[in-house]
């Protein structure tokens, strides 16, 4: 559950790109739609990197958030409780080692994606064409984040993206309020077959 909040901001590409057309640009291009036509339709690969790293930072961002309150409360907990110092065996030794290199391991090849992916919003079009990027960048160039913050179309698309993130999410808590309180009514009249569906 803490995890879907940091895709938070994505609101299905389907549904929006099939409605959209040079009329609707204005008012109904999100995210989404935007980072697919600015990057496979006009071919500005590392603009629209720079876009989805923005994205992604702000889902993290959200994440960090929620997790907050259930951090403090661990914290607070983890404070009232007495912990016993207890021996550990050579397995559970060895185990803990085992799972650190697992886990060093699957942490560097997440890791080596994303500097890929930084590289390529970090670096010239025409070299990242050629597939000359890798980890590091080729041809450094920050124009495309300088870019994503003074282009009018992203944020506009950005505004329509967070207004209907925040109107759908209102909206889905309102039916949810006023549709769970009759539905826990045992005595509700066709409370079996709403709760079917």
């Amino acid at each position: 559950m803490l995890l879907n909040i940091g895709r938070i901001m994505d609101l299905g590409f389907e549904q929006i790109w099939v409605f959209l057309n040079p009329l609707t640009y204005e008012t109904g291009e999100v995210l989404e739609t935007y980072i697919y036509r600015w990057g496979v339709v006009e071919g500005k690969y590392s603009f629209t990197t720079a876009v989805g790293l923005f994205k992604s930072l702000i889902g993290l961002i959200m994440v960090v958030i929620a997790n907050k309150p259930q951090s403090d409360r661990r914290k607070s907990f983890l404070k009232g409780s007495k912990t016993m110092k207890m021996k550990r065996s050579t397995g559970e030794n060895i185990f803990d080692t085992a799972n650190i290199l697992f886990l060093i391991i699957l942490s560097i090849t997440i890791l080596i994606p994303m500097l890929h992916i930084i590289a390529n919003s970090l670096s010239d079009s025409i070299p990242l064409m050629r597939g000359d990027v890798k980890l590091w960048p080729v041809g450094l160039n920050i124009d495309n984040y300088i870019l994503v913050v003074k282009n009018s179309v992203f944020l506009n698309s950005f505004k329509i993206t967070f207004f209907l993130v925040t109107f759908g999410t209102l909206v889905n808590l309102f039916l949810t309020f006023i549709t769970a309180y009759p539905l826990s009514r045992p005595g509700f009249r066709g409370r079996k077959f709403f709760m079917l569906l």
